[in-house]
Protein backbone atom coordinates (compact mmCIF):
# COMPACT_ATOMS: atom_id res chain seq x y z
CA UNK A 1 0.00 0.00 0.00
CA UNK A 2 3.11 2.06 0.78
CA UNK A 3 4.30 1.92 -2.75
CA UNK A 4 1.22 2.68 -4.22
CA UNK A 5 0.71 5.94 -1.95
CA UNK A 6 4.33 6.69 -3.36
CA UNK A 7 3.37 6.45 -6.62
CA UNK A 8 0.40 8.74 -6.58
CA UNK A 9 2.01 11.31 -4.63
CA UNK A 10 5.11 11.04 -7.50
CA UNK A 11 2.61 11.32 -10.24
CA UNK A 12 0.87 14.28 -8.31
CA UNK A 13 4.03 15.83 -8.58
CA UNK A 14 4.82 14.85 -11.85
CA UNK A 15 1.71 17.05 -13.02
CA UNK A 16 2.33 19.92 -10.96
CA UNK A 17 5.83 20.21 -12.02
CA UNK A 18 4.46 20.29 -15.64
CA UNK A 19 2.11 22.99 -14.51
CA UNK A 20 -0.92 20.95 -14.54
CA UNK A 21 -1.92 22.13 -10.67
CA UNK A 22 -5.97 20.81 -10.96
CA UNK A 23 -4.67 17.34 -12.05
CA UNK A 24 -2.21 17.24 -9.23
CA UNK A 25 -4.80 18.90 -6.82
CA UNK A 26 -7.51 15.79 -7.76
CA UNK A 27 -4.43 13.61 -6.71
CA UNK A 28 -3.55 15.19 -3.57
CA UNK A 29 -7.21 15.46 -2.70
CA UNK A 30 -7.96 12.04 -2.64
CA UNK A 31 -4.42 10.47 -1.26
CA UNK A 32 -5.71 12.91 1.82
CA UNK A 33 -8.97 11.28 2.55
CA UNK A 34 -6.91 8.03 3.79
CA UNK A 35 -3.71 9.92 4.82
CA UNK A 36 -5.26 13.12 6.88
CA UNK A 37 -1.85 13.07 9.65
CA UNK A 38 1.00 12.98 6.55
CA UNK A 39 2.60 16.41 6.79
CA UNK A 40 3.90 15.61 3.17
CA UNK A 41 1.24 15.41 1.61
CA UNK A 42 -0.46 18.27 3.71
CA UNK A 43 2.31 20.78 2.69
CA UNK A 44 1.97 19.72 -0.88
CA UNK A 45 -2.21 20.14 -0.94
CA UNK A 46 -1.17 23.48 0.69
CA UNK A 47 0.86 24.84 -1.77
CA UNK A 48 -1.44 23.51 -4.45
CA UNK A 49 -4.42 25.33 -2.94
CA UNK A 50 -1.85 28.19 -2.82
CA UNK A 51 -1.16 28.18 -6.43
CA UNK A 52 -4.69 28.53 -7.36
CA UNK A 53 -4.94 31.32 -4.99
CA UNK A 54 -7.04 29.44 -2.46
CA UNK A 55 -5.21 30.77 0.32
CA UNK A 56 -7.34 29.52 3.61
CA UNK A 57 -7.34 26.42 3.02
CA UNK A 58 -3.37 27.25 1.90
CA UNK A 59 -2.60 27.99 5.11
CA UNK A 60 -4.46 25.59 6.83
CA UNK A 61 -3.50 23.36 5.62
CA UNK A 62 0.82 23.73 5.65
CA UNK A 63 0.17 24.83 9.42
CA UNK A 64 -1.29 21.16 9.96
CA UNK A 65 1.53 20.00 8.31
CA UNK A 66 4.54 21.61 10.68
CA UNK A 67 2.27 21.37 13.54
CA UNK A 68 2.51 17.36 12.73
CA UNK A 69 6.46 17.95 12.44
Amino acid sequence: MRETIQKRISDALSFHKKGLVKEAQEIFSDIIKNNSHNPEILHFIGIVFYQIKDLEPAVNLINQAIAIN
